[in-house]
């Protein structure tokens, strides 16, 4: 396997582990559970999200592919896979002033880092705090999508 196929691959596989690990009570809709018919109507291999309308769409549909989601073209296939598994954000997340300076500490230090891989803040989650955050996000994609 190249190497640049391999890293992709354990991308792919560690993303899927991470959608294993989700607690039973936790009810995540993902963007493909969300955008289920329109994914089958468009099928998968054309598949593209166009950034600038904000939907999905046909890739031919597309000026250019600068302007779709799953850009660059060499990773599109990868890049759909993992937005499809993604939670759907369609919400604000609401954090305490403490929460969001904590997961800026975390963020500074590991921007990519998935919640569930930092054991005290998924002690901290068990105790009460970020309630309604999906523990399969990263600490960026928390802080983005937090009022």
């Amino acid at each position: 396997m190249r190497e640049s196929t391999k890293n992709m691959y354990e991308k792919d596989k560690s993303l899927f582990e991470s959608c294993k690990d989700l607690q039973n009570d936790e009810l995540v809709v993902t963007n493909f559970d969300y955008y289920r018919n329109q994914i089958y109507e468009i099928g998968i291999n054309d598949l593209a999200f166009d950034e600038d309308r904000g939907k999905l769409c046909n890739c031919r549909d597309i000026k250019h592919c600068t302007d779709c989601l799953f850009y660059p073209h060499a990773t599109c296939d990868s890049n759909k896979l993992a937005w499809c598994i993604k939670p759907r954000l369609d919400k604000k997340f609401y954090l305490s002033k403490f929460e969001y300076d904590l997961l800026v500490v975390y963020a500074s230090e590991s921007p990519s880092i998935r919640f569930q891989k930092c054991q005290i803040l998924m002690h901290m989650k068990k105790n009460g705090h970020f309630m309604d955050i999906p523990i399969v996000l990263t600490v960026n994609e928390i802080l983005e999508n937090c009022e």
